[in-house]
């Protein structure tokens, strides 16, 4: 899996995959050694949402904004997150077909859910609610074509 970080106006891409130049080494729950070349950071408290990753290296804490390679292509297609939360909708990032929908009115949801999925480009994507709120429509079903930004689920957010 790529990440992407944000660092001043560029972005650094890390594959996590990669076995190039690095390794993993699980310790404990949640506690791991990362080597890189040949220096040796400590990883503890990770904790992965939607937008970042927090964690401890070497008793220092950070919390660091980032794309995977879905959220990635989303961006690059002109999808902005922050448009889809102000106004509850959960848009279609890109052309493509209804899989699957994981949401139905009234249902509450959580930031992160998975709430539809959508095959664009011979890939399956999970389009997953960016607030914390319940649902007041689907307008989509399974097997249909939507097209980029066609409102498939609006979510009144909680409060």
């Amino acid at each position: 899996m790529k990440w992407y970080f944000p660092v001043g106006d560029d972005r650094i891409e890390i594959d996590l995959d990669s076995e190039s130049g690095h390794s993993w080494t699980r310790i404990r729950d949640n506690e791991y050694l990362l080597r890189i070349g040949h220096k040796s950071y400590a990883i503890d408290s990770i904790r992965v949402n939607s937008e970042s990753v927090s964690f401890r290296m070497d008793g220092v804490a950070f919390d660091i904004p980032y794309l995977d390679e879905q959220a990635r292509l989303l961006e690059k297609l002109g999808f902005r997150k922050q448009v889809a939360v102000s106004k509850g909708e959960l848009k279609a990032p890109m052309p493509g077909r209804i899989v699957s929908i994981h949401a139905e009115p009234g249902e509450v949801v959580s930031s992160g859910q998975r709430l539809i999925v959508l095959e664009a480009m011979k890939m399956e994507n999970e389009l997953r609610s960016l607030i914390d709120g319940t649902v007041t429509a689907v307008h989509v079903i399974s097997g249909q074509s939507v097209e980029k930004n066609t409102i498939l689920i609006d979510v009144q957010p909680l409060g």
